[in-house]
């Protein structure tokens, strides 16, 4: 997702320049990554405990990390620039200035390949000082595109919170709300995989994550063999469209899709269905999805396998993929022109 920093941009920096209060990691002081000047990317989140800094680059909507580079300093000179600390050429007597900042110099930092959703440093308070500290975030990020993009970005866990399908709603659970702090943070529409486990809606349930395309732990899904079927059927967003017997209920696909992966299928006392249009769905599937594979901007369930909780699925996009882009935490940047990379302030009390 695009953002252009307009007024943003100088709400910003009146903001962000100034130093910010002592943080936990459940109320982190937050600052966006942002990617070639203008993209949102992701956060940089910033808290500390008495003993320890901890920065956290977390990237978001299908970005990845593929480098990180992290400054920390209690003087804005002491991060890697070109002409630290030397005064301006005016007879030797200005003040230091700012140079291009240098993050092959930074003192922490990671490579990755694949990239990775999140990276996490924890600096002894000891090593950096207290009271505002200079923080400078770099990392390259990548948009890999296709299947095998969204997978190596995807979670372990999440938390998640259902809400129930209504009339005319576009899904069997249309809003399954993920939280976490994590790539898969979202509202995404969802089905419900096990008739015999319940879920309830405004719950949090902590869940594991799995692509529908890859393993899934056995004894999760009775017939995870019939989950291509199931993405092909999500593809063709059958709700709402007419067939030989009127329109297509998300009751119709929810249980053409109990059919395919659950052993116990009518177990579910549902009747929001028509078997006829059921019976269509499933007809069309076993035509067209033998060996299905969800491409670039298809869409591909996720599986969400609760504690305590029936067993969901996800729908979320397949990226398509754009490149890799150098990204800073937003803040003030260390030059008026040329390099654009930016800084900001965090206080340690």
């Amino acid at each position: 997702m695009r953002r252009i920093f307009i007024a943003a941009l100088v709400l910003g920096l009146l903001c962000i320049g100034a130093p910010a209060m002592a943080q936990t990691e459940d109320d982190p002081f937050a600052t966006d990554l942002v990617a070639g000047q203008h993209t949102d990317a992701g956060d940089v989140l910033v808290w500390n405990d008495d003993d320890y800094l901890y920065v956290k680059f977390l990237a978001k909507d299908g970005w990845c990390l593929a480098e990180t580079h992290l400054a920390v300093a209690d003087a804005l000179a002491a991060i890697p620039q070109t002409g630290n600390g030397k005064p301006e050429a005016k007879n030797g007597k200005s003040p230091a200035v700012n140079g291009n900042p240098i993050p092959g110099q930074f003192e922490y930092g990671e490579c990755y390949d694949p990239c990775v959703g999140s990276d996490t440093f924890m600096i002894p308070l000891d090593d950096v000082g207290r009271g505002t500290l200079y923080v400078a975030a770099h990392a390259v990020v990548q948009k890999p595109g296709g299947l095998d993009g969204l997978e190596g970005m995807l979670p372990d866990g999440v938390t998640i919170q259902v809400t129930f399908g209504y009339e005319g709603g576009p899904a069997y659970l249309p809003e399954v709300t993920v939280t976490g702090g994590t790539t898969l943070d979202g509202i995404y529409p969802g089905w419900c995989v096990n008739t015999g486990i319940n879920i309830e809606k405004c719950r949090d349930y902590l869940a594991a994550v799995y692509s529908s395309c890859g393993d899934i732990p056995s004894g999760a899904i009775d017939h995870p063999e019939n989950l291509d079927l199931v993405n092909w059927i999500i593809n063709q967003n059958f709700v709402g469209q007419q067939g030989s017997n009127g329109a297509y209920t998300y009751g119709d696909v929810q249980r053409a899709i109990w059919r395919l992966v659950d052993d116990d299928p009518e177990h579910e006392t549902y009747t929001g269905y028509d078997e006829s249009r059921v019976g269509e769905i499933l007809a069309a599937a076993y035509a067209n999805g033998e060996g299905f594979v969800p491409g670039p901007g298809d869409l591909v369930a996720i599986v969400l396998v609760p504690e305590g909780g029936q067993v969901i699925i996800v729908v979320v996009p397949v990226p398509c993929g754009e490149g890799e882009e150098t990204a800073w935490g937003f803040g003030p940047r260390f030059v008026e022109k040329g390099n654009w990379g930016t800084y900001f302030t965090y206080t340690v009390e």
